[in-house]
């Protein structure tokens, strides 16, 4: 196996570079063609299919028979207002004249065709039953829109269910149901959860970055991103059929792409300045080995929507054009973009005091790594244990989903705060749950005298059990069409409901319509979603495939490791499964659904697409970002954060390394020092006494052996940006718990899918299971001097292991002199010894770990004075003065 961390290259360095040097000229094209794009937008509109039927289906089928019998070519908008007398009855005199009242002033509402007050002989025909109930207490008033069912207008059913509601009081309780009541209560919006997500993750990005300056750099990627990527998805729409979940997706997956990829960069950008780097260098630096990253990630993003929409899959051709115009928008901004806003900001990147500090030391304050380098130490000590633990847990999460019952949920699985389920409530107790659900049965009956009558398939379909009523509903008998409306007994979404669907399908239809050349199709919400989840499956595991060959394969060319590319792979797979193995859990159980507010029930697949294709658009970058963080070679992460053992005993840990060597040789090093030291570098075994006594009389000392190879740069990178990862991960995190807060179920369902995809891939991914697989496998890297390590360096420290190689390479087979050995034993540790002046005595030298080769590197080499201590350096270049 060999593993390649370099993926920057010299393109996307050399194009980063440029960008940054010409900085005002890249911003000035994004600015023009953004203002290009919106003002196209503005004129011409988006084009969204709303067509929610599956292609080829009986649903699909029923309904275009429907609108070429309806009038105006599609099935009305018809809303139900729900009127239950609190005290009496309907019948009473003062809540008989609020209904008229009311009936009367809804009529004069721009944008209503017609209103049907339930003591009109009308209301029957229209609802299709009798619209008061048996006992008097509740009534429907039907409300013809104009509009279409599948295509409500919201504006008109906000007015409508407003001027209702208004009517709600002490003596009579109204709520509304229908097409346009159900499109409010779904996208019904909390602006409180909100405000709290964005005030929290301002804040922890102001922790993280320390600078106002990085976080606006940040929030600025992240707008255009989004901005680009929504523009895309509306030109697109104007040439390729697009669903209107195709937006939202683009916004979702672009704004998390980038901010996260702009989070990893500007970190990696800061920690250049802090090295004394220029601006211009520092943001293309940043851009070719993270920002690239992200970039590549966002194109297989787009590469792998562009096959699911070629293969033409259901459900998600309709959406797969706005991840992948969010990916293309994503890699554009970050490789371009990015590296012009960092090099505009320069210096301003830093806080105050630090920018301070770096004029007046030459180098960025050291920032004590905590908890990061204690999680990274714990990765690196188990990880066969970590991998085993996460990778269970994946495959637990993922598990329901396979179990995952799809379908359509109606309005009695919302919350009860919403008035369409009290309106949903109110129909199943004085009427009877399918009412809240009809089933549509579109009649063509072709020509010729073997045409089987309407009557005949209606005397049929209200013999069945579970069927409350039917009646012929619309007919156009010049073209031999009808539409008969079934009234079931049970609700939409329930079992009784779909095994009355299938009786119809398989059973009474067939039977009804034998030796004619009549055909019926079965339409309506419950028949709608029957059908849709039986195409969704099949659809489902080719998308996985497509994403485990395309992930797979770009993760192979990039990495250069079979073995890492295929473990990048299984986890995005098994990622996208466990968010919907969790929906299964928290939507169809009833202890957890209940504890949401809501009642059990279906997961939609239009709904259960979006949360698998959003977090899948945020796998790609963010992984191929840490991944080519942690493969980096000890030489090349030259920004790393010290860890505490670095800070107290001069290893090379990071960037605070040098404040620790001094520490160090002017203490001695400390005992605490010391057993951190040893607990990080593993378990040490104890040479014997004789092997020591040989290594003090000149035999070559025993080697130095250890449980495993040498891991620390994994580790040291999962260390440097880990808490990076994990405050954009924890970013999106809020937002998404936010629109989990929100009131409706359909908020819910998509909230909760994309926070647990969020969390799965920050917890279990990210900060676990990839790390601790790089551990296993370590990649052998060109020039490492061992078969399996990742690094060239030791953990046991740089002056022992020099000491004992300087006593291998003296003369005389290897057997050092008493001056050698001498000096040797006045070393303190992470010294080296060098040859004292006019042959004397060896003096210590402290060997110090540099914070990259072309800038603290040259200080140490260049600027010692006599003693061998390392003289302050001047301020960079371009902040001084």
């Amino acid at each position: 196996m060999r593993g390649k961390s370099d993926l920057a290259g010299g393109g996307v360095g050399a194009l980063a570079a440029m960008c940054a040097r010409h900085r005002w000229i890249v911003v000035a094209l994004w600015a023009a063609g953004l203002a290009t794009l919106l003002v196209f937008v503005r004129d011409s509109g988006a084009r969204f299919n709303t067509d929610v039927a599956v292609p080829g289906t009986d649903s699909a089928r029923a309904m275009d028979l429907v609108g070429e019998v309806v009038p105006g070519g599609g099935l009305p908008d018809t809303e139900s207002i729900v009127l239950h007398a609190r005290r009496g009855t309907v019948d009473d005199p003062l809540v008989r004249e609020q209904i008229a009242a009311m009936a009367a002033e809804l009529g004069k509402l721009p944008k209503v065709g017609g209103v049907i007050d339930p003591f009109n002989p009308a209301g029957a025909v229209v609802l299709g039953v009798e619209p008061i109930s048996a006992n008097r207490r509740t009534a429907v008033t039907s409300v013809i829109m104009k509009g279409s069912a599948l295509n409500p207008d919201r504006a008109a059913a906000r007015r409508l269910i407003d001027t209702a509601r208004a009517y709600d009081g002490p003596d009579l309780q109204v709520e509304a149901a229908g097409p346009g009541a159900t499109a409010l209560s779904a996208t019904t919006i909390s602006p409180r959860p909100i405000i709290i997500a964005l005030v929290a993750a301002l804040l922890l990005l102001g922790v993280t970055l320390r600078s106002r300056g990085a976080v606006a750099v940040c929030a600025a990627t992240s707008a255009v991103a989004t901005v680009a990527a929504l523009g895309a998805i509306v030109l697109i729409s104007h040439t390729i059929t697009t669903t209107a979940f195709a937006p939202l997706l683009a916004a979702v997956v672009a704004a998390g792409t980038s901010l996260g990829g702009a989070v990893v960069v500007v970190h990696r950008a800061q920690s250049a300045l802090r090295e004394g780097v220029g601006p211009v260098e520092a943001a293309a630096q940043a851009t070719a080995r993270a920002g690239s990253a992200v970039a590549y990630g966002g194109f297989c993003v787009t590469l792998a929507m562009d096959g699911v929409a070629l293969l033409g899959l259901s459900f998600f051709d309709g959406v797969a054009l706005g991840p992948a115009a969010a990916g293309a928008a994503t890699g554009l901004v970050i490789i371009t973009l990015l590296p012009a806003l960092l090099a505009l900001s320069g210096p301003r990147l830093l806080g105050w005091t630090e920018r301070q500090h770096l004029t007046t030391s030459g180098r960025g304050l050291p920032h004590r790594p905590g908890l990061r380098a204690w999680w990274a130490r714990q990765v690196d000590r188990r990880p066969a244990g970590m991998a085993l633990a996460a990778g269970l847990g994946l495959i637990l999460l993922a598990v329901p989903a396979v179990t995952l019952d799809l379908g359509g949920a109606d309005d009695g699985a919302e919350s009860t705060s919403l008035s369409t389920r009290r309106a949903y409530d109110l129909l199943s107790a004085d009427f009877f749950p399918g009412l809240n659900g009809p089933m549509l049965v579109a009649v063509e009956r072709g020509d010729g005298p073997s045409a089987v009558p309407v009557a005949d398939v209606v005397s049929a379909i209200a013999k069945t059990p579970g069927v409350v009523k039917a009646a012929v509903n619309l007919e156009k008998a010049d073209a031999g069409l009808a539409v008969i409306r079934i009234a079931p007994r049970e609700g939409p979404r329930s079992p009784a409901a779909v095994d009355l669907l299938h009786r119809l399908r398989d059973d009474v239809i067939p039977r009804a319509v034998a030796g004619t050349g009549s055909r019926v199709y079965i339409g309506g919400s419950t028949a709608l979603f029957v059908d849709m989840a039986a195409d969704f499956r099949g659809a489902t595991t080719l998308f996985l495939l497509v994403i485990l060959l395309v992930v797979g394969v770009l993760g192979l060319l990039i990495l250069r490791s079979v073995e890492i590319a295929a473990a990048l792979a299984v986890t995005s797979v098994l990622a996208v499964l466990a968010a919907a193995g969790v929906l299964a859990i928290l939507f169809q159980t009833d202890l957890l659904t209940t504890a949401l507010g809501l009642e059990t029930g279906p997961v939609e697949p239009s709904m259960l697409v979006l949360v698998l294709v959003a977090v899948f658009g945020l796998l790609p970058g963010l992984n191929l970002s840490l991944l080519v963080r942690l493969l980096e070679p000890a030489d090349r992460a030259g920004n790393e954060p010290p860890t505490r053992d670095a800070q107290s005993t001069g290893g090379t840990e990071g960037a605070g390394d040098m404040q620790g060597a001094e520490s160090t040789r002017n203490t001695g090093g400390t005992r605490r020092a010391r057993r951190r030291r040893r607990a990080d570098t593993g378990p040490v075994r104890r040479r014997s006494v004789g092997s020591r006594l040989r290594g003090r009389r000149g035999g070559t000392p025993g080697p130095i052996r250890r449980h495993r190879t040498d891991t620390t740069p994994i580790r040291r990178g999962h260390a440097d940006v880990g808490h990076v990862m994990l405050t954009m991960n924890l970013v999106m995190l809020f937002l998404f718990m936010a629109i989990a807060a929100q009131p409706s179920r359909t908020m819910k369902v998509i909230g909760c899918g994309l926070a647990t995809g969020v969390a799965i891939d920050a917890f279990m991914l990210r900060a676990t299971l990839l790390p601790a697989l790089l551990h296993l496998l370590r990649p052998t890297r060109p020039g490492s001097p061992t078969g399996r390590t990742g690094a060239t360096g030791n953990r046991t420290g740089d002056g022992r292991r020099a000491a004992r190689d300087g006593g291998r390479a003296t003369g005389d087979g290897g057997k050092a002199t008493r001056s050698d050995r001498a000096g040797r034993r006045r070393a303190r540790p992470g010294q080296s010894s060098t040859p004292g002046p006019a042959g004397g005595s060896p003096r210590p030298v402290t060997r110090v770990a540099a914070f990259s080769p072309t800038a603290l590197g040259e200080a140490s080499a260049a600027r010692r004075d006599g003693t061998g201590r390392v003289a302050q350096p001047s301020p960079p270049r371009h902040l001084a003065g």
